[in-house]
């Protein structure tokens, strides 16, 4: 059975049909929403009338491990509720998407032409890469490799693998 991705928007859909491995692509419907609280209501939505398996993608928007698995609780919460606990996984990325590409070195030299030249703190850096969403049609299979073992994305992939069993 075929699985379906929610993602806040575009680029988080972008992102994840670049990185994610064939065999995952194979077997997952995206849904794109608009934003954090569109997302989980499509997920209610889809859940209620479906019974395929769902995996919401969202952004964690906080640096705070601690309040960033708060908000995972609470919208696991939501699934529990409606009996969809099983159908339904819950996967933020801390604090958004497009921080994995801090998180490997390698990668993270590779763009950081593109990050705003003034010290800048982290939040600056990573509105500074959203501003260029071309930037992931330059990776080559090294940096998704990178990727998708040195990253939060491997924990999505393996929680995706693990969902369609």
């Amino acid at each position: 059975m075929n699985q379906i991705l929610i993602t806040e928007g575009k680029i988080d859909q972008a992102i994840l049909q670049k990185l994610l491995p064939d065999s995952l692509l194979e077997q997952t419907k995206f849904v794109v929403s608009n934003g954090y609280s569109s997302a989980i209501s499509m997920a209610k939505s889809i859940a209620i009338h479906k019974a395929q398996p769902i995996v919401i993608v969202l952004d964690a928007d906080t640096l705070e491990h601690s309040r960033a698995e708060e908000k995972k609780e609470e919208i696991e919460f939501i699934f529990k509720n409606l009996g969809k606990a099983e159908q339904v996984s819950v996967f933020l990325f801390e604090p958004e998407i497009e921080a994995i590409f801090f998180e490997s070195n390698t990668v993270h030299q590779k763009f950081a032409h593109l990050l705003e030249q003034t010290p800048c703190v982290y939040h600056e850096q990573l509105r500074s890469l959203k501003k260029h969403p071309e930037f992931i049609n330059q990776l080559d299979e090294a940096d998704i490799n990178a990727l998708r073992t040195e990253t939060s994305l491997k924990s999505l992939i393996a929680l995706c693998t693990q969902h369609l069993m």
